[in-house]
């Protein structure tokens, strides 16, 4: 789910989301859309002023739109970057623009998304290449310390569905959600007391999805 409500602005003076993912080719379903939604897609050459859009398309529920210009592709931008000298490769810019509402979305990415996505206002998001997360010892820590985690999540995930999660109440299944919910809940308050210091409203926005606490 996103929503640009705060948010830097585009060169046309509109508060987007903006997004380069120079790494993955995608489609994504929109299922919940609030308000007046639209995307749009840069077109090449790629520029950090004055860049070439095409065309606004509205999204609602039943949208989805395709980010397919692929790694290797006659697409793909090559540049150097100025800070470290190594080549960059630049695809699939785009931008959402959403007034008085949200969009969420189910995201399907070519390669899977391993690795965080990052988000920094005013600049276009993205993942880290494949190849700088695979082998890395971050990344075998996160992949030996999830494992515990999804099958909490199975355990529960079914035990709810088939009426019988007050069963799992004080397994250890149980007490690691809690101990997740716990952290989950902190990061949201640390994020929002963030969000209130920049001025620029985003917390409201956070307000609305934040973890209630309940069971």
């Amino acid at each position: 789910m996103f929503d640009v409500a705060g948010l830097p602005v585009n060169q046309d003076g509109e508060p987007v989301f903006k997004m380069s993912y120079n790494s993955r080719t995608e489609f994504n379903v929109c299922y919940d859309v609030k308000g007046k939604a639209r995307v749009r897609m840069a077109y090449h050459p790629y520029e950090n002023t004055k860049q070439l859009w095409g065309p606004w398309f509205a999204l609602d529920d039943d949208s989805t739109y395709h980010l397919n210009e692929a790694a290797g592709s006659p697409e793909e931008e090559c540049q150097i970057d100025e800070t470290t000298g190594t080549r960059q490769f630049l695809r699939n810019k785009h931008e959402v623009h959403i007034v008085n509402g949200h969009v969420t979305l189910f995201c399907l990415f070519d390669p899977a998304p391993t690795g965080i996505e990052k988000h920094r206002p005013g600049e276009y998001s993205d993942y880290e290449p494949l190849s700088q997360v695979i082998g890395t010892k971050l990344y075998e820590t996160h992949h030996r310390e999830i494992v515990r985690y999804d099958d909490m999540v199975d355990q529960l995930s079914i035990a709810k569905a088939t009426g019988a999660l007050s069963t799992l109440h004080g397994t250890p299944a149980w007490e690691l959600y809690l101990q997740g919910r716990g952290a989950q809940a902190a990061i949201e308050s640390e994020l929002a007391n963030k969000l209130a210091a920049e001025g620029n409203g985003r917390e409201l926005v956070l307000a609305q999805w934040m973890q209630a606490v309940t069971d």
